[in-house]
């Protein structure tokens, strides 16, 4: 018998990806967003809901209704990593002061706010929209990472009885057959200061790029940063960054990507997977700070990846690039992920 599957998804972008995961013969899939799930729960046609990433307001929807079927959620990363125990984890030192610093460009109440917080991060988590994110994790049943090691770090700070349960979403990409063709570089996939771009743009400083292009995705994120990280960019490599503070179509996205034969993500935590798993597949070569889990992870499952400790601004190999497409689809690709979402139903 099929399940029925309801999925809260209100990022229009994500639609693909759950439609691309979950289209197996032995599921029904609808979708709804935050504002009809209370209406939408209710009925009693479905077997599971599917959160895709917990913002507050669907947190506060799970805390006030007993929905009767379980509840399941795919843990994106910053829908958890907002929560204090994490404020301060994943910033290195030059980008934690920096953020202090710029907290101040929005107000001086503001600027004390981030102080406070950086002194004190728990106390994030007695305000009242974090203590109901909090609270939902009593009512979900089992818990989808990224990484399973996301998972691990968040029952390691939090009181969590929800069961694991990992796959990852079948990417699009996947459905393409491209390789980069450049020599440019890419850094970074936003302007959150998870990035760390401050210590990545040191580094590269000091290297000869030659006519090399440093693209720098900051049309995103926090604005403070986007407008710092772009004049630093522009002191430290004058004639070779490029920062795209501007969006613009998917197509124009993907030709720049598609110049980069470099990727250089400077996260502390699990960050920009569906990124690093298209520059994997063409052919990339990758550098991820060797403290994430996400580099921990594909170092386990084999992938041709770098420290960026160890920068160094060569191609990979044809060797490596054949392993790191075959294992993309071995690791991330459809077959194996519609194994897993059969898996995951077969427990309920």
């Amino acid at each position: 018998m099929k399940k029925n599957i309801l999925h809260v998804l209100d990022d229009e972008k994500f639609r693909i990806y759950c439609v691309n995961t979950f289209n197996i013969s032995e599921v029904c899939n609808f979708i709804c967003k935050t504002e009809d799930l209370v209406e939408e729960g209710r009925s009693n046609k479905y077997d599971l809901i599917v959160f895709h990433g917990l913002s507050i307001e669907k947190s506060k929807i799970i805390n006030k209704n007993n929905f009767s079927v379980p509840i399941i959620w795919f843990f994106w990363g910053a829908d958890a990593f907002c929560l204090g125990s994490f404020y301060n984890l994943f910033l290195l030192e030059k980008t934690n002061i920096n953020r202090i610093r710029l907290a101040f460009n929005y107000s001086f109440i503001y600027g004390l706010k981030v102080i406070y917080k950086t002194i004190n991060p728990k106390s994030i988590d007695s305000v009242a929209s974090y203590k109901e994110i909090i609270k939902s994790f009593k009512k979900i049943k089992f818990i989808v990472p990224i990484v399973p090691q996301d998972y691990n770090l968040l029952k390691k700070k939090y009181a969590i009885s929800s069961e694991m349960f990992h796959l990852n979403y079948v990417s699009p990409i996947f459905d393409k057959d491209t390789f980069c063709k450049g020599k440019n570089i890419l850094l970074g996939n936003s302007a959150a200061y998870t990035n760390n771009h401050i210590e990545a743009l040191d580094i590269l400083s000091v290297m000869d790029l030659c006519d090399r292009k440093v693209y720098i995705p900051l049309s995103y994120g926090d604005k403070e940063n986007a407008n710092y990280i772009s004049g630093y960019a522009n002191k430290k490599l004058p004639n070779n960054s490029e920062c795209i503070k501007q969006f613009m179509s998917l197509e124009e996205y993907q030709d720049i990507v598609r110049s980069c034969e470099i990727v250089i993500m400077n996260h502390l935590r699990q960050q920009a997977l569906g990124n690093i798993i298209q520059a994997l597949y063409e052919g990339v070569h990758l550098f991820l700070n060797e403290k994430s889990n996400l580099y921990k992870y594909l170092k386990q499952n084999e992938f041709v990846i770098s420290s960026i400790t160890n920068l160094e601004l060569v191609s990979l190999s044809e060797g490596a690039k054949r392993i790191n497409r075959e294992k993309c689809i071995e690791i991330f690709g459809r077959e194996r992920q519609h194994q897993k979402v059969k898996e995951l139903i077969a427990k309920f």
